[in-house]
């Protein structure tokens, strides 16, 4: 959490209940800096579109489109969520590697010359905590909740249809939900409250459609492969340089940085930014042209880690599926993967009657659900001069590719998935029902389900009928990840 809504929570623990906690973490967020914002279609007040929506799965969220509302002669009755935690800490390794680097400059063994723009190091003090979620991304969950509300309130009419929330047992996680339903009650002026999130534990061992630790033999190693021969082809000119910046002494003429150095050092500017509020100085230390390659690294670690480029990236998003085709039909979860069936055949904790539904999860998990979807493969063949390669080069940046991560799990990024009503009548069950899919706001042109329309509208039967993979448990392949 940032310094200031640490402080503040220290001193009030002392003061308020445990369980005013969520909405304390709430309400501090709504005093977090509210100067940084990441909308394309403007320059950004604090960064620059060039780097704010160039910093994969580490991008503060960002609306890809503006939200087009669906054709008049359709209504929506039903929508599914899923959306990643608010901005974050580094995780405990990532702390680990990132304070390295910078101790490795801070070295008096080394003098950063007086015009290098690493400068700012030498006053620089790592206050970065790990894991957490920080202020600003917690704001970025109650502003979520504030525009479902705006969006979706026609939806809920009586205490039964309100929302249901369940989030993943990290604490990031589930704070990230809780301040998602106090945006969604603040927007209603409270007149519909969500309760408290289904928490899903994160315990090895127990199933959880919201998390990737259903599946350990898929690992990091091909994504690790793919990250490494990208870095060393493109990677090593932005290392020379800032190298060049570093002095040294007789004995020892300079400091060789890294190209994990140098990817450290980029990510401290999503890193530090969203922590501190304000811009951070590792923004400014790399040049416009060299935010695409770092923005194509990180695609490629998650592409090939929990994505379409993995054997076992898809498959972890099945289990997810499954409970979505069981909302959007209205019949039980069949799924045989790592869906929690204590938890889907019980109605009190897998309602199928709810007009809307919350789920909050991470990145990794997102990007095997969108897969196990059949959305953002590298190329479609529909594309008219796309290529037909299924998996993104490693030897040069993709510019045609559809698996940009920073418009697919940002910070506080969402899937959001609306079922419609469409026909000549707008009354409540008429027409024919209908599904359309968003991402970060952006309609998604459905190219698996036949007969889906240029408004990405596909019949929901033929959307279930596309969903093959997953109502087939993975083809199989669900074996593998205990293999």
């Amino acid at each position: 959490m940032a310094p200031l809504a640490s402080t503040l929570l220290a001193s009030l623990s002392r003061t308020i209940p445990c369980a005013m906690f969520p909405l304390v973490l709430a309400m501090l967020a709504l005093g977090a800096p509210t100067q940084i914002t990441f909308a394309r279609g403007g320059e950004p007040a604090l960064l620059p579109d060039y780097i704010a929506s160039s910093l994969g799965q580490y991008s503060p969220y960002y609306d890809v489109d503006l939200y087009i509302p669906p054709p008049e002669t359709c209504h929506v009755d039903q929508v599914n969520i899923i959306q990643r935690h608010g901005s974050r800490f580094p995780t405990d390794s990532a702390s680990k590697s990132l304070e390295a680097t910078i101790a490795k400059l801070q070295n008096p063994q080394w003098g950063l010359k007086g015009d290098s723009p690493l400068g700012f190091l030498r006053a620089y003090h790592w206050d970065l905590g790990s894991n957490d979620l920080v202020a600003f991304g917690a704001k970025e969950s109650y502003d979520a909740g504030s525009t479902a509300f705006s969006r979706y309130a026609s939806l809920l009419s009586s205490s039964e249809t309100l929302p249901f929330v369940r989030a993943a047992g990290s604490q990031r996680v589930i704070e990230s939900a809780t301040n998602w339903t106090y945006g969604f009650g603040t927007a209603s002026q409270f007149t519909i409250i969500p309760l408290a999130p289904l928490i899903v534990s994160e315990e090895i061992g127990s199933n959880n459609t919201l998390n990737d630790n259903n599946c350990p033999a898929a690992d990091k190693v091909i994504a690790d492969a793919a990250q490494a021969k990208f870095a060393a082809l493109y990677f090593p000119s932005i290392t020379a340089r800032l190298s060049r910046t570093v002095g040294g002494t007789p004995s020892s003429p300079s400091l060789q940085l890294t190209d994990a150095d140098t990817v450290n050092l980029m990510s401290m500017c999503s890193y530090d930014t969203v922590a501190k509020g304000v811009k951070s100085p590792f923004c400014g230390v790399f040049e416009p042209e060299e935010w695409p390659l770092y923005e194509y690294y990180q695609d490629l670690g998650k592409f090939y880690k929990n994505g379409h480029g993995h054997p076992l990236g898809p498959i972890q998003g099945v289990g997810y599926i499954n409970e979505l085709l069981a909302r959007l039909t209205g019949t039980p979860v069949k799924d045989a993967t790592n869906t929690n069936t204590t938890l889907t055949s019980n109605p009190k904790t897998f309602p199928l009657d709810r007009p809307l539904y919350a789920d909050f999860s991470h990145d990794n998990q997102i990007a095997s659900v969108v897969s196990a979807l059949g959305l953002f493969q590298a190329h479609s063949g529909k594309d008219t001069g796309a290529s037909t390669s299924l998996l993104l080069p490693t030897d040069r940046i993709d510019e045609k590719r559809k698996w940009v991560f920073s418009r697919i799990a940002p910070f506080a990024g969402r899937l959001v998935v609306e079922r419609l009503q469409c026909g000549k009548s707008q009354g409540k069950g008429s027409g024919e029902a209908y599904v359309r899919i968003l991402a970060d706001n952006a309609v998604q042109q459905l190219d698996f389900c036949e007969g889906a329309t240029a408004e990405g509208l596909c019949a929901l039967g033929k959307f279930v009928e596309s969903q093959g993979f997953a109502r087939s448990n993975g083809d199989g392949k669900w074996a593998l990840c205990s293999a």
